[in-house]
């Protein structure tokens, strides 16, 4: 017995269409401070009225859609995607019968479509503080209430400021808005994405909220001081099978030197290092040098080299099919964003769901649903 999966859709003037039936194939992917995407295939007859329907559509550009999961097992309803299709694919099989597929985006792309421009008058747009306050200022001035008003992204609101995250300082010219956003969540150490109604909500849909939290889910781990009960993922408790660990150190760098202002001997030359990487071997400094001669302080230099370094660092991942069970249920015990307790063997992490993937087959007599989770370790 499988879950049950709902797909709704809306054209782009937000009027519903209900349920999306009869899907073959439905893959989709959550992931934090990341857009999501999604991919649904559809095989019909030519004439039918299906095929009638995406044909009229013309390539449902940015067309709302949500897909809901049943679980089977503990019968909650909940929501697992929400994003815009951006393309359908219409093709005819050897048969004749239609195959259509459709591809998109979770809600957070949107952050992809806007590029900082800076004030008249000035090379950069500059903003320091909280890295919260930061990124939402930045999503504030291209998106939400930008000089030139063509540029509002209709719908797209942004929640109460409270000012959480280390101190930051971002300074952007033409740079695509996800990329300092990223940057600054990475910095000050937040989780980021963009929300939208759905119609389980007061949220109308069509309307949608940049978020900006601590972790964007639960701390589930054993360590947790939360008082939440503890999610523990273990190959020898059933809740995972085929398990893959592997530790990446191929790109690693872990020692920067960064370049700021000034030419020649007097350049300004921040070193960024990773002493605990460093440390892994005799020989486990690996050098880099970045060029950063947008940045005019020190403490934007340095948090260049630790930016650079942090997407090098070595990486470790595990990932599985969720053997799922009554007491640890994707939707319940864990979710995307949580962090959890994964064992493997004498290993034990405590560490962050960072990305779900669920495939779908409606094929046969039998649906299946495969689950796919990646980790990342926490410090």
């Amino acid at each position: 017995m499988t879950s049950l999966y709902e797909v709704f859709v809306y054209d782009d003037d937000l009027v519903s269409y209900g349920i999306l039936q009869g899907f073959e194939y439905l893959e989709f992917s959550q992931r934090v401070s990341s857009p999501w995407n999604h991919n649904i295939r559809f095989k019909t007859n030519n004439s039918s009225a299906l095929a009638s329907f995406f044909r009229g559509a013309d390539g449902m550009i940015d067309w709302p859609i949500f897909i809901y999961r049943t679980d089977p097992v503990s019968d909650l309803r909940h929501l697992v995607y929400e994003g815009l299709n951006r393309t359908v694919v219409d093709q005819l099989d050897l048969e004749g019968n239609s195959i259509f597929n459709l591809y998109g985006v979770g809600f957070t792309e949107l952050l992809q479509r806007r590029i900082i421009l800076p004030p008249v008058g000035e090379e950069h747009l500059t903003f320091t503080g909280k890295a919260e306050t930061v990124i939402k200022d930045f999503v504030d001035s291209q998106c939400v209430n930008p000089y030139d008003p063509t540029r509002v992204i209709p719908g797209l609101s942004i929640e109460v400021d409270t000012q959480q995250g280390s101190d930051v300082v971002y300074s952007g010219r033409y740079t695509i808005l996800n990329t300092a956003v990223t940057r600054c969540a990475v910095d000050g150490g937040l989780d980021f994405g963009i929300v939208g109604g759905n119609p389980d909500t007061v949220l109308p849909v069509g309307e949608f909220e940049l978020q900006v939290r601590p972790l964007w889910g639960i701390d589930r781990s054993i360590s947790n001081t939360d008082g939440n009960e503890a999610t523990i993922l273990d190959n020898t408790l059933g809740t995972m099978s085929i398990p893959i660990y592997s530790v990446n150190s191929s790109g690693e760098k872990n020692f920067v030197y960064v370049g700021g202002q000034g030419q020649g001997v007097n350049r300004d030359i921040v070193p960024v290092s990773d002493a605990t990487a460093i440390a892994t071997s005799p020989w486990n400094r690996r050098e880099d040098f970045s060029d950063a001669r947008m940045e005019e302080t020190v403490v934007g230099l340095t948090l260049h080299g630790q930016n650079l370094l942090y997407n090098n660092k070595t990486t470790r991942n595990l990932t599985f099919n969720v053997t799922q069970s009554k007491s640890c249920r994707w939707g319940t015990e864990w979710n995307l964003g949580d962090i959890v307790t994964s064992k493997y063997f004498t290993i034990q992490y405590d560490q962050k769901i960072v990305q779900i993937t669920a495939r779908i087959s409606a094929l046969g007599n039998t649906p299946t649903e495969f689950i796919s989770v990646e980790f990342e370790q926490q410090t």
